[in-house]
């Protein structure tokens, strides 16, 4: 779902360098949106209520009813719609909906005229509603004299907490409670639930078609290890959590509309294949077709084998169904390794360039025996072997089905786009790269290159990016940023989104989280807009906390890749590969100081005294106080850890912990961070 009038400004942040192509599509996308909107004026598809329609609520007291559909294609969806609807109507105006099946209310005597109809009833049968042909999560918001169409394409047979069910009819109830009543969901849980005041409360005049417009909207959670138990001090707060973060997910319509699970693949692929086709695995400089040292029993392919292509299509043909119709052709979780003269001629090198890059790699591949090395990285870029591998998968699968469609991803060294390989719209390209931490600006101009540069060759393209990993639960603001990345994306075409992962630390980066979530749903939104609503919720705080965000923006200003590394590099003396994105906290205190947290404690402080007598904003304020102070207490534990390594006293570590654990164990319930994804990350260093 797109914003009502598409806003035409560019992205912020970052200014878009266009190259004459990118001008040409912008252009074309601003004519196409401006186009839209005509056509929505012409045929009566109003972007917004023509007036104020009918009461729902007269001073605090419900003059409608909601009517829920007798027959839907799953009554769950029904069920969930209607109580939502009650439930934040309830909120807002005190005034409690009373919910009838459509046959209760048809056999009242006195039937109440003023009705909200969820679901396709006979009402939205009657005022020329049909869902029957929309995409899943499709929906019709309508008002017709007295009576409120909400309806939408439903399906599966589950709750609509799992992404998988279609919930067109939820998405409908969601698109009022925004657009009429000023509903925003900020963070998951009620405190996040920003649900305005008021007293009388009309439906808006409504003749709104939204169908869905991408295949997923999709962001990881449950899939990580850090969506069990670990950390959480009770098994209620744990489930609180986990339930209230899958309703926030739907409510900002983050759902599957088709199913994009391809996943590695190859795997099985080396217990199946290495001994009666060792060629379809990458040769090393070695001379051997088999993993290398870094990834046991988990090689590379050898892409340019067409022994292998014929491999994968006769697993397609066995395997494929409708919900996974395409032909997988996503690497292992692994760069690309192999050096034979096929793979090597698809490069597009010169000859002495080749014969550069051979040397260099047999050099690192050598060295890499006595110093791990990532000697793989001299290949260079390998987007165009990678490119003419799908095309080649895709006309070997074309003798089977002529308009069959492959998915694989730029990731690793095959992360940039083909300078010379022409795709096209049946080649399907995950863009996995690195729009993550240390999240700067070089990252986010490599990110919109990388971007426009698949688009250009004619794919279509899933946004896939690690977007959340990194700065642990210590407070970061990267909004603005990630806000304007997203939105650069869109103007690609993108036809979904499968982001990696939902960390959960909603105190520390909840704006972030917020605006990642609602630039999938309105691109075309400033982010200002989207700030200003998050902020918004704190009250006369509001000015507090924006500063707040960006004090710790500007703190982390200086974090650029190269810095990184370096620390790193330092970090690689006393523990070999232990720093990365999850392991942050161990070199934290590089820029979390104790002037830094004093400056943050003194902006809530100031928030606190803003919002003093106001409840609500106050506990919001002390919800991002929590949030602090966690990170303060790991940050101590972290000093106390190095500490007992340099002088063998672990008590003040062990004591340290314990204030942390004790700490998140008495504030749990607020669900200011998921801990279990904290203790994941801590215990791959601290032991817990």
């Amino acid at each position: 779902m797109e914003s009502r009038i598409p806003s035409l400004a560019p992205a912020q942040w970052i200014p878009v360098q266009w190259t004459p192509l990118q001008w040409c599509r912008g252009q074309l996308h601003v004519f196409l949106s401006l186009l839209a909107i005509v056509g929505c004026m012409a045929t009566g598809n109003s972007a917004e209520p023509i007036d104020r329609g009918f009461e729902i609520v007269r001073l605090g007291k419900p003059v409608a009813v909601i009517i829920k559909a007798e027959v839907s294609e799953n009554p769950k969806v029904i069920e969930d719609a209607a109580s939502e609807l009650r439930y934040h109507l309830e909120r807002a105006t005190g005034a409690n909906l009373s919910i009838l099946r459509e046959q209760e209310w048809m056999a009242m005597p006195k039937r109440i005229e003023a009705s909200i109809h969820v679901g396709m009833t006979s009402a939205s049968k009657s005022a020329g509603v049909d869902v029957s042909q929309m995409r899943p999560n499709g929906f019709v918001m309508r008002t017709v004299g007295k009576q409120l169409i909400l309806a939408g394409k439903d399906g599966g047979e589950d709750t609509p907490l799992h992404d998988r069910v279609s919930m067109g009819t939820l998405f409908a109830v969601y698109e009022f409670l925004e657009q009429q009543v000023g509903v925003r969901w900020l963070w998951p849980g009620e405190l996040g639930e920003f649900i305005p005041r008021q007293e009388t409360l009309s439906s808006g005049t409504w003749s709104l078609t939204e169908d869905a417009k991408l295949m997923q909207r999709q962001w990881q959670f449950e899939t990580l290890p850090s969506a069990g138990k670990q950390g959480w001090s009770t098994e209620a707060a744990w489930h609180k959590h986990k339930i209230d973060t899958y309703r926030w997910l739907r409510r900002q319509r983050i759902s599957r509309s088709y199913t994009l699970d391809y996943g590695e693949a190859f795997t099985g692929y080396w217990q199946r294949f290495q001994t009666s086709h060792p060629e379809y695995f990458n040769q090393l400089p070695n001379g051997r077709r088999e993993p290398d040292s870094q990834h046991p029993g988990h090689p590379a392919m050898c892409q340019s084998e067409p022994a292998l292509w014929k491999q994968m299509v006769s697993d397609w043909k066995a395997n494929r169904t409708e919900m996974l119709p395409w032909v997988n052709c996503s690497p292992n979780d692994t760069p690309g390794k192999c050096v034979c003269e096929k793979c090597l001629a698809w490069d597009g090198r010169s000859p002495a360039e080749q014969t550069q890059v051979l040397k260099q790699v047999r050099e690192a591949f050598d060295q890499n025996a006595v110093t791990p090395l990532d000697w793989w990285r001299h290949l260079g870029p390998l987007s165009n072997r990678y490119a003419s591998y799908l095309l080649a998968v895709q006309n070997e699968a074309r003798q089977v089905d002529p308009e069959v469609t492959v998915i694989g991803y730029a990731y690793e060294n095959y992360m940039r786009p083909p300078q010379r390989v022409q795709l096209n719209d049946r080649v399907v390209v995950m863009l996995a790269n690195y729009l993550s931490f240390p999240y700067e600006e070089e990252i986010s101009r490599e990110f919109r290159s990388d971007c426009a540069g698949w688009s250009d060759t004619g794919a279509r393209l899933i946004l896939r990016p690690n977007i959340t990993y990194g700065w642990h639960n210590f407070p970061a603001h990267f909004a603005e940023r990630a806000g304007a990345d997203i939105q650069f994306a869109f103007l690609q075409g993108v036809i979904g989104t499968d982001l990696d992962s939902l960390t959960g630390q909603w105190a520390a980066h909840g704006p972030s989280l917020y605006v990642i979530a609602r630039a999938q749903l309105h691109p075309q939104k400033p982010t200002a807009e989207m700030l200003a609503d998050y902020y918004r919720g704190f009250g006369l705080a509001a000015d507090n906390v924006r500063a707040y965000f960006e004090h710790w923006q500007a703190l982390l200003s200086g974090l650029s890749r190269d810095r990184w590394n370096a620390f790193a590099a330092e970090r690689d003396q006393q523990d070999p590969g232990v720093l990365n994105f999850r392991t942050f906290y161990t070199v934290a205190e590089k820029f979390y100081s104790t002037q830094a947290f004093d400056e943050g404690y003194a902006i809530l402080d100031r928030a606190a005294l803003a919002v003093h007598g106001d409840d609500l904003a106050s506990r919001r304020v002390a919800f991002l106080h929590a949030g602090l102070r966690d990170a303060e207490l790991t940050l101590a534990v972290q000093r106390a850890f190095d500490s007992s390594r340099r002088d063998g006293d672990r008590d003040s570590f062990i004591s340290a912990r314990e204030a942390l654990i004790r700490f998140r164990a008495e504030n749990e319930g607020m669900l200011y961070s998921n801990i279990a994804y904290t203790t994941f990350c801590e215990n791959r260093t601290w032991g817990w």
